[in-house]
């Protein structure tokens, strides 16, 4: 019987850019450990990642419940967003010129709100 060769598996591109990946001096500042398999070693993961040390190493299942945390996380990113949006529009549509302002002070509260007016304040007076 004809001796049978063994062929190494060959490297594909995508293996030698995650192996370069991994032991570049960036990759190990910020993943200092390996997987943890133990608490100990968990406990060094979460508190020597930059990321992860924000996070509690264990929380009790009532600590994440609705009732307790009451989405601030959610609510607070969202609020974020919202204003963003809004600063972002301000930073196009806002213009502070004297000329405007003075126009735009001379609106009247009784008069029914308009979005489109030529100073670009919310009046029925510009309009």
């Amino acid at each position: 019987m004809a001796d049978a060769k063994t062929v190494a598996p060959q490297e594909g591109p995508g293996t030698r850019v995650w192996n370069w990946l991994t032991e570049t001096q960036v990759w190990k500042s910020v993943f200092r450990h390996d997987r943890p398999d133990s608490d100990r070693n968990r406990v060094l993961v979460m508190l020597s990642n930059v990321f992860l040390h924000l996070h509690p190493v264990r929380i009790r299942k009532s600590g994440v419940k609705l009732r307790y945390t009451w989405c601030m996380g959610g609510l607070s990113f969202f609020l974020f967003l919202v204003l963003t949006f809004t600063g972002l529009l301000l930073m196009f549509y806002y213009r502070p010129t004297l000329e405007r302002s003075v126009s735009c002070a001379k609106c009247t509260g009784g008069a029914p709100m308009q979005w489109s007016s030529p100073c670009g304040c919310i009046c029925s007076a510009c309009s």
